[in-house]
C-alpha cells in the first residue's frame, strides 16, 4: 500500500483517499480510476515528456484485480463521481468504449459525415447546384474512455475468431499508432492517423480466471499476483504485451 507521506502530498490525493475510505474502496484502486479518467479528457495535443523518445500522450491503462465481491465495481462507481463525463458538453470529441473485438475499437472514433472540400470525392458539380456530398467514415472523437466490468470477457474475446485482434489493437491505442484496415472497401475502411487521438483504459479482473486463461500474459498474472497483495498498480500494455509496473516516485505516469 502506499504510505501515509504520498496521500498528504496534495490536498487532491488526500480527497481521494478520504473518498475512497468513505464507501469501502481501495484508495490505490480509486487513484488509477481517477488518472485514467482525467488521462481520457486530454487530447492527443496535451503531452508529457518522459525522457524516451517522443513525448507522449497521458494514456493511462489500469485494471484492479480482486476476487468477487471486493469492491472492485464500488471503486469504479466512486470514480465516475469524483471524474464525471460531461458527454452532452463533450459533444462527438469524446466516446466511452467497451472493449470488444479490436475492429470495433477505431470505429469509435469515427462516423459517417459529408466528404469536405478537399476530399477526393469531393463533388463539386453538386456542390454548385446545393446537393449534399456523399458521406465516408470520418474520424469525429479524438479521446476515448474504455471500459470492461469483466476481464475474463475480454480474454475469452481474445481467444475468439472475432477478437483475436483486440490485443494488437490495444497496443496501438496505448502509444497513438495510426490504424488501417486495407482489406475494407473504401466506404467501410476504418483508419486513424498517429497521434490523432488518445485513449484510457481501466479494467477489472478476478485473479484465478485470468490464472486459468491461456490468453492471458504470464507477465500480466506476475502483476496480477501483487495486485492482490497491495490492491492495485497501474498497468501499461507496451507494444511487446509487456507489462511495467510504475510506482508513484518514478515520475509522470
Amino acid at each position: 500500500r502506499l504510505p501515509e507521506t504520498f496521500w498528504s502530498m496534495s490536498t487532491q490525493l488526500a480527497a481521494i483517499r478520504e473518498a475512497a475510505r468513505r464507501r469501502h474502496n481501495s484508495p490505490e484502486m480509486l487513484m488509477v480510476i481517477v488518472l485514467a479518467r482525467i488521462a481520457a479528457l486530454c487530447g492527443p495535443t496535451v503531452r508529457v515528456a518522459t525522457g524516451a523518445g517522443d513525448p507522449a500522450t497521458l494514456s493511462i491503462f489500469g485494471a484492479g484485480v480482486g476476487e468477487s465481491g471486493s469492491g472492485k465495481g464500488r471503486g469504479d462507481k466512486t470514480g465516475r463521481k469524483l471524474i464525471p463525463f460531461d458527454y452532452k458538453a463533450l459533444g462527438d470529441d469524446f466516446v466511452s468504449i467497451g472493449i470488444r473485438p479490436g475492429r470495433g475499437i477505431p470505429a469509435a472514433f469515427l462516423a459517417r459525415r459529408e466528404v469536405q472540400l478537399g476530399h477526393p470525392d469531393f463533388d463539386e458539380e453538386a456542390d454548385a447546384k446545393g446537393k449534399p456530398q456523399e458521406k465516408r467514415l470520418t474520424q469525429v472523437a479524438t479521446r476515448a474512455y474504455a471500459t470492461e466490468d469483466e476481464g475474463s470477457t475480454m480474454m475469452a474475446a481474445i481467444q475468439s475468431r472475432h477478437g483475436a485482434d483486440i490485443p494488437g489493437t490495444l497496443c496501438k491505442c496505448w502509444i497513438g499508432e495510426e490504424h488501417r484496415q486495407s482489406n475494407a472497401t473504401e466506404e467501410l475502411r476504418r483508419s486513424l492517423d498517429a497521434d490523432s487521438y488518445t485513449m484510457s483504459m481501466f479494467a477489472t479482473f478476478q485473479p484465478e480466471p485470468a490464472a486459468d486463461d491461456p490468453a492471458v500474459p504470464e507477465e500480466l498474472l506476475d502483476l496480477a499476483r501483487v495486485c492482490v497483495r497491495a490492491d492495485v498498480k497501474v498497468l501499461r500494455l507496451a507494444p511487446e504485451h509487456q507489462i511495467a509496473n510504475a510506482a508513484p516516485d518514478e515520475g509522470p505516469i
